[in-house]
């Protein structure tokens, strides 16, 4: 039993592994800002965000930025950051299912094709958590 436990934690760190080497570590790890320091200057009613401070914030779990920047309409939620990622594509770095459901119900893609060659909905459905797979067949077109 202490052996299977072994063997799943160190799975789980090669996956985390993986992941930051893929480059959805990236931002955090970089020690950027935090994406919200650019609203914290800026009026409620003039907003304006960019796709990079969109994805930096579903990535951080930033759900208030998140919800402020949608609302601005100021990004195509459906949009490539300068890596080459969608805003979608980051729920699945922790199966986060609040974000998916933010992000699915302001209108992102489900089917956005990644630099692997998969849609987000393929992967979610494949190899994400019972609950994401829920949320993504709930948002299938």
């Amino acid at each position: 039993m202490l052996k299977k436990r072994l063997v799943i934690a160190a799975a789980c760190i090669l996956l985390v592994s993986v992941a930051l080497i893929l480059g959805f570590g990236r931002k955090i790890a970089s020690g950027e800002p935090k994406a919200v320091n650019e609203f914290e200057k800026q009026d409620d009613e003039d907003i304006e965000a960019t796709i990079d401070q969109l994805t930096q914030a579903v990535l951080e779990n930033d759900i208030e930025l998140v919800n402020k920047i949608i609302e601005s309409k100021s990004v195509d939620i459906n949009g490539k950051d300068s890596e080459e990622k969608y805003p979608i594509e980051m729920v699945l770095v922790m199966n986060n299912c609040d974000m998916a459901k933010i992000l699915l119900e302001a209108g992102a893609d489900p089917y956005v094709i990644t630099s692997g060659g998969k849609s987000v909905y393929d992967i979610a459905t494949k190899e994400g958590s019972e609950h994401l797979k829920d949320v993504f067949k709930e948002y299938a077109k």
